[in-house]
């Protein structure tokens, strides 16, 4: 007799499966698990991108600011190096030196003047070229002759003055063009000494601030910088904005406020700094101008350059979200899938499709732990008859087909959730809510089926049964239902084995007879 013992160690169905089925808890660790990957890795791309991105960017920027602040300061030094070399040659001119002396004795020196300073006028396009006597403080213009007279409590005529009490030959100032429409104007001024250096006037020419203007814009547009010319106080003198010249003060503002001590302090002031202010960051280059005593402020500002870096790495961001859950999405189907898989190769068997002797011993645990008192609970235990005959005549292949049959007749006389294979030939009904009357039933409606399927051999299909049930005839366990219930089955496999004898024997005396009678009546 075949003997199996029950699996009956208190464990429940659910906690069983744990090591098959995965719990929501494990699932929930391995998609915690794939979602550290995937944002380690966004994570480390994105920074190694950034760092990446922003060294390049900060190189740039320096570059850039670099290129243009030098470009600028020699265009400027460009610009003033003619005004000033030709203001010095007039200034030591001869012809004019000997020329002053005479203003207030000869009737024709105005317009000796103003012919001379034309002609400068005209060979060198300045916007303005003047003389100024210090005998008459007479303001000698190239197209207006005299334009007009100084005097010492006029501000317009203040840097002349300043200009006079200072020891310098030679200055630069910004201020209104009065004979020219008042224009903002860069003056060069130099004085005319006589030969016992004397101060016997200033001449100087004149260029427009516009052309700065346009220079400094032409920067700004072509490397996105800002520039400006200040004196050492901080004022702006010359920008890409007309309005801003005199008005606006370059410390006043975050931005800039820590180069005043730097200039206040030194004659002459270079430097490169990153800077951050309320408003803006950026990267700045200050270089000094000799010539202007003025300082070229040249600063990119990174503001909206770090704004679309933020930008792009949010874009990265949320595709790095969206990615992370279409892979958490992707991976819970394939999970489940899997699991599903696994599942049903841990609880059914492959051949024919009903549950195993696994799922089986999990399943009777856990009805008995939970079965109510006055329900039914019994088992079914069937056997193949002549399956190892038909393995033997036919091979196992008819065999297999034999045990499908049979698990499908099974499955629909008893219900497909209660038949398992347990072994071999051996299958198991699992009896709920169930009587004598009703087992008996269902086994005289499977015997029927059985008889009248043709299985395309000499043997038919055939099986033995035995059931028992839980608290009927002292049986208190389900292991002790179990072995009452393969008892019975092969009781009944061995009546079954003898009435085939008897049906053979009584066969034979009967083919026997005859065979004796028509030898003896031939």
């Amino acid at each position: 007799m075949k003997k199996y013992q029950i699996n009956n160690r208190g464990h429940s169905r659910g906690d069983e499966r744990m090591s098959v089925k995965q719990s929501p808890l494990r699932r929930l660790k391995i998609n915690v698990l794939i979602c550290s990957i995937i944002i380690l890795g966004f994570v480390a791309i994105g920074l190694f991108t950034t760092f990446s991105i922003q060294d390049s960017y900060t190189d740039s920027i320096r570059d850039i600011s670099a290129l243009s602040s030098q470009a600028m300061y020699t265009d400027i030094l460009y610009m003033l190096e003619q005004p000033v070399n030709i203001a010095s040659a007039m200034s030591k001119d001869t012809l004019l030196r000997d020329l002053m002396p005479q203003e207030l004795e000869d009737g024709a020196f105005t317009d000796t003047v103003k012919a001379y300073l034309g002609e400068y006028q005209k060979t060198y396009g300045f916007d303005s070229v003047f003389l100024v006597s210090c005998q008459s403080r007479r303001y000698y213009h190239y197209a207006n002759g005299i334009d007009r007279v100084l005097e010492t409590g006029d501000p317009e005529d203040r840097w002349y003055f300043t200009f006079l009490e200072g020891s310098e030959d030679y200055s630069l100032n910004v201020d209104n063009d009065e004979a020219h429409g008042d224009k903002i104007t860069i003056f060069v001024n130099c004085k005319v000494k006589g030969t016992d250096g004397r101060t016997l006037g200033v001449v100087g020419v004149g260029l427009e601030t516009a052309y700065f203007q346009n220079l400094i814009t032409e920067y700004e547009q072509k490397y996105g910088v800002g520039a400006y010319l200040i004196d050492r106080s901080g004022n702006v003198e010359v920008s890409s904005l007309p309005g801003e010249a005199g008005v606006r003060n370059l410390f006043e503002e975050s931005e800039f406020s820590d180069m005043k001590g730097h200039l206040e302090a030194a004659s002459s002031y270079d430097d490169e700094v990153w800077y951050t202010g309320e408003k803006s960051t950026g990267y700045r280059i200050t270089r000094y101008i000799p010539r202007l005593n003025w300082y070229l402020v040249v600063e990119k500002n990174t503001h909206e350059m770090q704004q679309k870096m933020t930008n792009q790495l949010l874009l990265i961001i949320l595709v790095a979200i969206i990615i992370i859950l279409s892979m958490l999405a992707i991976t819970t189907v394939i999970l489940q899938r899997f699991n599903r898989s696994m599942l049903r190769l841990a609880e059914y068997d492959q051949l024919t499709g009903v549950r195993n002797r696994r799922c089986y011993e999990l399943d009777i645990a856990g009805r008995e732990q939970s079965l109510a008192a006055g329900s039914s609970l019994g088992i079914g235990i069937f056997d193949l008859n002549g399956l190892k005959a038909i393995n033997d005549a036919y091979g196992h292949q008819v065999g297999d087909m034999y045990i499908k049959e049979f698990a499908r007749l099974l499955s629909r006389i008893f219900g497909e959730g209660t038949v398992y294979r347990i072994g071999g030939d051996e299958f198991a009904v699992i009896l709920t809510d169930s009587d004598d009357a009703q087992v008996t039933m269902c086994w005289e409606r499977l015997k029927k089926e059985m008889a009248a399927k043709d299985m395309g051999q000499d043997i038919p299909l055939d099986a033995s049964f035995g059931y028992a049930f839980y608290n009927q005839d002292n049986l208190n366990t389900m292991d002790a239902v179990f072995r009452a219930a393969d008892e019975g089955m092969y009781q009944n496999k061995r009546r079954s084995q003898n009435e085939t004898s008897m049906e053979d024997e009584t066969t034979m005396e009967a083919t026997e007879r005859k065979n004796e009678f028509e030898s003896n009546h031939p």
